[in-house]
């Protein structure tokens, strides 16, 4: 009887099949804040439809993987499978990593949820012999600030540099998160490998990146830690034949810690009226070649800034132009470089204009006004006062003396007020004899039909006149439209010469310029929380405010990041130029 029981058992066991098990696990449940860890997703029977968890705070870095294994115990045989991460910690703390899901024969299943420990390293006890220690011994990530206490616009320059004591066999960077920041990376020409002692120990050095950066809000700013995913050779107890030790690549990550800025606001006291946002050191010059041309020729008038400082960041002065004078759109130009002390360089506009009445115009003195942190004080340049004559052309059918645009009338001139027939000028005392004159045929016609062909042009240039002003709002979307096509232009220019990172500044540098324009307001103090509440209370909707924050985000952050490519370029200069049309006709 007991010989059955036995043997009904065994059948039992063998005829039932194994529960079917999904589960996760990882290799070290408390992890240093630099350290890699294994995550794996098991089951003992082939899956389909699988979805990994989200992983949170931590990084993925390797994987997935796919294994599958068989094992024979005792003339039983079992089969697992599984998908394996690689997962790096982006911060300290305690955190759960949910369960990934799958179906396992038909049905859909679960594993259990995985709860890490993530400390600081110095709290992570470690064998001293291990690999991963000896990694982090001998490879260190520093980072050099040249300021922490620092104004907004104030130009300050991070370096990040490797100590390594080891051989690397490879590594990737990940840039910092350097929000608040306008960043500029500077050049790294003919490195030379350098030694230096740290801590007691001998290390090579090797300068990773260089950055400019300029505050754009007050407050404490934090520049995060620069990752740095490396491959490195360490030693093992194991020695070869010849007594060598044997080398083991360890894949490790740096990090180098995060650093915090104190940024002050401008001082208000001794601000300029003029002031736009101009930080550092800098010379100011006006010119204007040929003082001296004939009506229909053109002079050329320069505005140029050069320096050092958050120079790409302000606008340029713009000139007081004759309203007698046709002035054409500067033509834009810049040779600007970041070094150790900031952005270095020099910004111009040169400006066309063409003069079309005889006459003396002034255009007036202009001025330049800039924050010097060296003194912690506004310092405003001026430029001459140029006069430009004009000679070979006819007088200004205004009647209005052309010095600076704006003078005297001439004894016989007449205003406008509207009238259909301007002021008839007499000549006394000349006879006029009455055979004289048009004595030709031809010339009699010619002049008739000269006489149809302007009556017939003022008339259409009236109508014309009438037909604007009467469609009031169509003008001012027109009107619109010009000043928002003006100050995109080196937007526009950069945009079809495919340059990525600077045409997103020029579209930064037109929002930024239109709303202090509009708001008569420095923005350098303020942040954009701060901006968007003023757009509201000169009349911008909800809406609106929520499309600046949106491409002011865009802006800033797209010239840092791969290309989206021309259209998603192409689509962000439309929504600017719309947004500004916008803007123009609502703001108070």
């Amino acid at each position: 009887m007991k010989r059955i029981a036995i043997v009904i058992l065994t059948l039992i066991s063998v005829s039932t099949p194994a529960q079917t098990t999904f589960k996760a696990y990882v290799n070290e449940s408390v992890v240093g804040e630099t350290e890699r860890f294994r995550i794996t997703f098991e089951a003992n029977d082939r899956w389909s439809d699988f979805h990994p968890p989200d992983f949170g705070p931590f990084r993925v870095v390797g994987g997935p993987s796919q294994q599958q294994s068989t094992n024979i115990v005792n003339g039983s045989m079992s089969t697992t499978f599984s998908y394996s991460y690689i997962l790096q910690p982006t911060q300290t703390g305690t955190f759960t990593i949910g369960p990934a899901r799958a179906r396992l024969e038909g049905e859909a299943r679960k594993t259990n949820a995985v709860e890490i420990k993530v400390v600081p390293q110095a709290e992570k006890p470690r064998d001293s012999n291990d690999p991963y220690a000896i990694a982090e011994r001998s490879n260190i990530l520093r980072v050099f600030v040249s300021k922490r206490d620092v104004y907004v616009g104030e130009p300050i320059t991070v370096t990040y540099k490797l100590y390594y004591a080891g051989q690397i066999r490879n590594y990737t960077g990940q840039t910092p998160n350097l929000n608040g920041f306008f960043k500029e990376e500077i050049e790294l020409k003919n490195q030379r490998e350098e030694r230096e002692n740290y801590n007691g120990k001998l290390f090579n050095v090797a300068t990773l990146k260089k950055y400019v950066l300029i505050p754009q809000k007050t407050g404490e700013l934090e520049i995060d830690a620069f990752v740095l995913d490396l491959e490195t050779a360490v030693p093992t107890r194991q020695r070869d034949f010849f007594g060598r030790p044997v080398y083991q690549n360890v894949s490790y990550t740096a990090k180098s810690p995060v650093v915090k800025v104190d940024v002050a606001a401008l001082p208000a006291a001794g601000r300029p009226s003029n002031f736009s946002g101009a930080v550092g050191e800098y010379s100011f010059e006006v010119s204007l070649i040929d003082t001296s041309v004939t009506a229909d020729e053109s002079a050329t008038l320069t505005v140029d800034v050069s320096g050092i400082g958050n120079l790409k960041l302000f606008e340029l002065p713009e000139p007081e132009i004759p309203s007698s004078i046709e002035a054409y759109d500067p033509k834009y130009s810049e040779r600007i470089s970041p070094n150790s002390r900031g952005l270095q360089g020099s910004r111009k506009n040169e400006y066309l204009l063409i003069p079309r009445f005889n006459g003396a115009y002034k255009i007036p003195e202009m001025t330049f006004s800039y924050f010097d942190t060296r003194n912690s004080e506004y310092v405003q340049l001026e430029s001459p006062q140029f006069t430009l004559k004009v000679t070979g052309g006819s007088e200004d059918p205004s009647g209005v003396s052309s010095v600076g645009g704006v003078g005297q009338r001439g004894r016989e001139g007449v205003d406008y007020l509207n009238e259909d027939i301007l002021f008839i000028k007499t000549e006394l005392g000349r006879t006029v004899d009455p055979s004289g004159g048009f004595r030709t045929g031809v010339m009699r016609w010619l002049a008739y039909v000269i006489g149809l062909l302007a009556f017939a042009g003022a008339m259409i240039w009236r109508r014309r006149k009438a037909d604007e002003a009467a469609d009031v709002a169509g003008q001012k979307r027109r009107k619109a439209r010009k000043l928002a096509t003006k100050r995109l232009a080196e937007a526009k220019k950069k945009l079809d010469a495919g340059a990525h990172r600077e045409f997103y500044e020029e579209i930064a540098r037109a929002l930024e310029g239109y709303v202090r324009d509009k708001l008569q307001m420095d923005l350098a103090g303020l942040g954009l929380d701060r901006v968007l509440d003023e757009l509201g209370n000169h009349g911008a909707s909800g809406e609106q405010q929520a499309r600046v924050k949106e491409l002011w985000d865009t802006a800033s952050f797209a010239r840092y990041a791969p290309s989206g490519g021309a259209a998603s370029e192409e689509r962000h200069y439309r929504e600017t130029l719309e947004l500004i049309t916008e803007l123009e006709d609502v703001l108070k």
